[in-house]
């Protein structure tokens, strides 16, 4: 009896011992806890993929139409730039008019325009198509356009999609070019190893900065860390937020900086003026504006929408925030909406969210933009879609981006061009591009 007592206490020991080490080796990363971590992972994503039917950028979609529910004499004027992905995973820019008929076309595949991108550890290097998608972008006068390979790049093309300039640095998300011409973007930075003063970040994670940029040869003008950006605005809190457990360990992708904008210089001053910068965090469902004479804060929203996108300003005294709102399942009815948040008072309304017979719910990307006769184009990502609204909610165009029967791709962005971008603008790039004189190709860095 007394043996059999022996083995049990041993027995006991044996397990509590293993339990301790499993608990000190998850805390100060330990093996086998980084492998057990990374298997874990691999399994949930191979399931994941294992499930799906269709890869990641396309959807399945009743939609059979490219065009629905067209009424120009209410649309807001101009073309529109889109960027897709269309059928065999090509990445695509264009140019449409309101039949959706294509004006102008940018062929933007990652392998032809970026072949060797040694900036990328191998793990990041695309290996098959698309390699990654168009998010952000920025049509230039020129008709060259500029735009973000998201998390691995930017790059200037001309209007016959000749590379003018790359940067090697880790843009992605929004693009914004700022009344002087300067373009604000969000990089990021992975961590292999702890930063001093983030002794509860643990590697491996994500630094997110904001970075000016000039569009003639892609320099970087200035880069501001949002470490140490919120560490100086005792924001230091909000680095944590995505943390679990005793301590405020964090690691990995903790606040997803999403989108940059400046306040307007034609825009009537209020609560916010000239110089502010606004920021999104998806990951902890925060929008924020700084003043950029001296990067000190000015607003901050947390919590009135969930993993949002595309904040702008709307007025000197309001901001708009597409709210992914991403709080429920899909097949539970919960809709996406455009937000309006009053600054001085904090207040939000809603602008425009879908419902059942239009509805409206993409849990992940999305950008809108306010048209000068109150109408909003929305990028309804996930779905493959652009529509446009009116201020009562009325649906009064929608393009689906069908790559093949039953299947939409990824719309990532929907900008309304102004009157310079005309039909006869790009006929006359095209008369250009079929010149003898076109064949010397723009140099690129």
């Amino acid at each position: 009896m007394t043996e059999k007592i022996a083995k049990w206490l041993f027995l006991i020991a044996l397990i509590l011992s293993v339990y301790a080490y499993g608990f000190f080796s998850h805390r100060h990363h330990l093996f086998p806890a980084d492998f057990v971590y990374f298997l874990h992972n691999g399994l949930n994503e191979a399931l994941k993929l294992a499930d799906d039917k269709l890869p990641f950028q396309y959807w399945e979609t009743d939609k059979t139409q490219k065009i629905v529910n067209a009424d120009p004499a209410r649309m807001a004027p101009g073309l529109t730039l889109i960027s897709r992905v269309g059928d065999k995973d090509k990445l695509i820019a264009e140019v449409i008019d309101a039949d959706g008929s294509v004006i102008h076309h940018w062929s933007l595949d990652w392998f032809d325009i970026w072949p060797n991108a040694t900036h990328l550890p191998d793990y990041l290097n695309p290996k098959e198509p698309p390699g990654s998608h168009i998010h952000g972008m920025v049509l230039l006068q020129d008709g060259s356009l500029v735009f973000n390979y998201d998390q691995l790049g930017m790059v200037r093309v001309d209007a016959n999609s000749e590379v003018i300039w790359r940067l090697p640095y880790r843009t992605h998300h929004s693009l914004y070019q700022s009344e002087d011409g300067h373009l604000w973007v969000p990089g990021m930075i992975t961590h292999e190893k702890p930063l001093e003063g983030l002794p509860f970040y643990q590697p491996n994670f994500d630094e997110y900065t904001i970075l000016e940029v000039d569009p003639e040869d892609g320099e970087i003008l200035q880069e501001i860390s949002l470490h140490t950006l919120f560490q100086d605005n005792q924001l230091q809190g909000l680095l944590y937020l995505s943390s679990l457990g005793l301590h405020p360990e964090s690691k990995g992708d903790t606040l997803h900086l999403n989108d940059i904008e400046l306040f307007p210089e034609d825009m009537a001053p209020g609560f916010f003026e000239p110089g502010d910068i606004m920021l999104s965090l998806r990951n902890i469902n925060t929008v924020l504006v700084f003043d950029t004479d001296n990067w000190q804060k000015k607003f901050v929203s947390i919590g009135p929408f969930v993993r949002q996108h595309d904040p702008d300003f709307i007025d000197g005294d309001t901001i708009s925030i597409y709210d992914n709102n991403d709080s429920a399942p899909a097949e539970s009815g919960v809709q996406s909406r455009i937000l309006l948040q009053d600054a001085p008072s904090g207040e939000v309304s809603v602008a425009y969210t879908g419902n059942e017979q239009a509805p409206f719910f993409s849990f992940l990307l999305g950008k809108h933009e306010w048209q000068n006769n109150g109408n909003i184009l929305i990028s309804d990502s996930r779905n493959g879609r652009i529509i446009e609204v009116t201020p009562d909610g009325d649906i009064i165009w929608e393009y689906n981006n069908i790559v093949r029967e039953g299947v939409v791709g990824f719309v990532e962005t929907a900008q309304r061009l102004s009157a310079h971008f005309s039909p006869a603008f790009f006929s006359q790039l095209k008369k250009q591009d079929d010149s003898p004189s076109s064949s010397e190709s723009a140099s690129a860095n």
